[in-house]
């Protein structure tokens, strides 16, 4: 996998955006897949899982104040 820019003129500047992308080696050639979609699930589950970690442990102190 890698990070392949794709340059824009736009406004009078220039803008870079980049994208991940997956390599692979065919018979016929060889071909590249856009990785974001999985990247982003990917994302969002970490993102879940954190503040899911980070709110259970504000209640928990919240509680072991009270105690």
């Amino acid at each position: 996998m890698f990070i392949r820019p794709h340059k824009r003129f736009k406004n009078g500047k220039w803008h870079t955006y980049y994208s991940v992308v997956e390599s692979r080696r065919a018979a016929n050639g060889v071909t590249g897949r856009v990785k974001t979609g999985q990247l982003l699930i990917s994302l969002y589950s970490s993102l879940a899982s954190l503040l899911a970690n980070r709110f259970l442990n504000h209640l928990l102190a919240l509680y072991a104040g009270h105690g």
